[in-house]
């Protein structure tokens, strides 16, 4: 008698029970069982054996057929059906390459004698996937085709799905391939599976769950898994740099605390550097110290590589410089001076620090302590002068709030000189100018600018509109240096702004930055064009003046009268200066 296949444990178990049945029936079928041949006792299903056994398949067929029908051994009946499926799956096997459509045909009559054969619905199943029909394929593996359960198939199903899932994906149709993805992870817990899923939800913007298919995977990738070691640190690096240009922090931290084997070390120190780099680009450098400050304490000193060690203080250097030059930037001189003392720490040897420091100590009142430190400093160390300029920018403020403009300039000259194209020292010029009298002007002219004049000059003719020039290029400047520039006056933003607002209770012209040392003077007028007549100036000519004419340009600073129908303003010319009037 053939070998019986070994199904699932019901199957054995019955198969078992028949089998002791026939032991103890009479000697007869005890020949049958031991295959030895007994003449006078000779079944159906014994020269069905010896048919098949001859290579006689469609004889061995019709002798099981026959002793299905009349052996009168239930037992004989039951191992003929058995053993005729068991025959067609073997004929079905080895006709499956050469000609599928013939396996396909001897398959599918297996299953008509036993829908619950396994092997058969699995060997089915496999040559309609060798010919392309995938789907129903899976039908038949998952007992959708009017078939039972198949543990047998459950391996084979799962690939066919994620074979069919791929497909679905490379088309475009990320639903259809999550839910073969996800079928067949639930059949076969393997990472490359749950990376699929988590792939198909990244394309339908559903990270949250993406994230839960990273996690179910970890605990089944194995440490001598190479490939899924590597698949999933690429996986983490990339959902990690697209949750943090979302700004989706918790995303960002779910992921770092994922540590399947060969996840950590290098690989997650790296890709939190680079969570901290993208950060301080995102302008977090709170964030990007908050998440790389702790990771040089005591916690990974045995596991955090030197070089990203390096790489990291360089990094933190940067950040708390930069942090500080906010604070100083905002005049939180205290919070500045704590970043750059960090920021020394871990770069003890760069002595541009201790010149920021000076900058801080500067900005919290303490001028003396400020300039020792800078003087102690070699000149030749990188900011020096920029620094000295911006201190003695500070120290024009000061002299000017005593009443010493004399001194103030004096301070002034020596920062022009050591600096000149410092925005601060800009400002300090500024300063100088709105309480410097304009020169030159004849009483008459006086007369005339504080009687008929668009601007207040009842308590002097003072250089405004020079003044806010330098605050305009100064301005431009800053923010020419961009935010990363290290060496800013503390608070030099508030300074200009209190500057400009001072000059404006008197001063209410729009003012623009002139390169040449001329007046370049725009008229508008709101009720309407108006023909114009200028006089001073340098030049004497009429306009006409709408929403959009150009402007004038005057060659000599002083006096300018501007008439036009029976209405006269006096303007004041000042070199280097932009202006824009409008007409009452």
């Amino acid at each position: 008698m053939s070998k019986l296949r070994m199904k699932s444990p019901s199957q054995i178990q019955d198969l078992a029970r028949r089998f002791a049945q026939a032991a103890r029936r009479s000697l007869c079928g005890l020949a049958l069982i031991s295959l030895v041949g007994a003449t006078g006792c000779a079944t159906y299903i014994d020269k069905a054996r010896e048919a098949k056994d001859g290579g006689e398949y469609s004889k061995a067929e019709s002798l099981y057929l026959e002793s299905m029908e009349k052996d009168k051994d239930e037992l004989d009946r039951d191992l003929a059906r058995e053993e005729l499926v068991m025959m067609k799956v073997e004929l079905a096997k080895n006709t499956a390459k050469s000609d599928p459509t013939k396996a396909e045909a001897i398959y599918r009559e297996a299953l008509e004698l036993d829908k619950s054969d396994e092997e058969a619905q699995d060997g089915l199943a496999r040559v309609l996937a060798s010919i392309g029909r995938t789907d129903e394929a899976i039908q038949i593996l998952g007992g959708e085709a009017g078939f039972g359960k198949c543990d047998l198939c459950e391996r084979y199903l799962a690939v066919l799905l994620k074979k069919r899932g791929q497909l679905y994906e490379s088309k475009g149709k990320h639903e259809a391939a999550l839910a073969d993805y996800r079928r067949a992870f639930q059949l076969l817990a393997d990472p490359s599976t749950a990376f699929a899923v988590a792939r198909t939800l990244h394309a339908l913007d559903r990270h949250d769950e993406a994230a839960k298919a990273i996690e179910d995977a970890v605990p089944t990738i194995r440490p001598e898994d190479r490939q899924a070691q590597a698949d999933f640190i690429k996986i983490r690096d990339e959902a990690v740099m697209r949750a943090i240009s979302g700004g989706d922090l918790a995303l960002v931290d779910r992921y770092m605390a994922m540590f399947p084997p060969g996840s950590g070390g290098e690989p997650w120190y790296s890709l939190q550097l680079r969570v901290g780099r993208e950060l301080w680009v995102r302008q977090d450098s709170e964030g990007a110290i908050a998440r790389l400050e702790p990771l040089l304490g005591d916690d990974h000193a045995q596991t955090l590589p030197e070089p990203l060690r390096k790489e990291m203080v360089q990094f933190l250097d940067q950040l708390y410089t930069q942090q500080g030059v906010a604070h100083l930037s905002k005049g939180e001189a205290e919070a500045a001076d704590k970043d750059f003392a960090r920021a020394s720490e871990l770069a003890p040897e760069d002595e541009t620090l201790k010149l920021l420091r000076a900058l801080a100590f500067a900005g919290r009142g303490d001028m003396a302590l400020a300039g020792k430190v800078v003087e102690a400093i070699p000149a030749k160390t990188r900011g020096h002068k920029e620094v000295s300029a911006i201190l003695d920018s500070m120290r024009v403020f000061e002299r000017l709030d005593v009443g010493d403009v004399s001194g103030a300039k004096e301070v002034l000259a020596r920062a022009q000189e050591t600096a000149p194209d410092m925005p601060e020292v800009h400002v300090a010029a500024a300063a100088i100018l709105a309480v410097s009298p304009v020169e030159g002007l004849s009483r008459k002219d006086v007369k005339t600018l504080r009687r008929s004049a668009l601007a207040n000059y009842s308590t002097g003719i003072f250089r405004y509109g020079e003044a806010l020039s330098e605050i305009v290029w100064a301005r431009e400047q800053t923010k020419n240096l961009g935010q990363t520039y290290l060496f800013r006056g503390p608070a030099s933003g508030d300074r200009m702004d209190s500057l400009e607002r001072s000059i404006r209770e008197s001063y209410p012209f729009g003012v623009t930055f002139n390169p040449d040392p001329t007046t370049l003077m725009t008229l508008r007028r709101k009720s309407g064009d108006v023909e114009v007549t200028i006089e001073g100036g340098g030049v004497e000519e009429s306009v006409s003046v709408s929403s959009s004419t150009p402007p004038v340009k005057l060659t000599e600073p002083g006096l300018v009268i501007v008439s036009y129908g029976r209405d006269q303003v006096a303007i004041l010319a000042e070199s280097y200066t932009g202006i824009q009037v409008e007409l009452p």
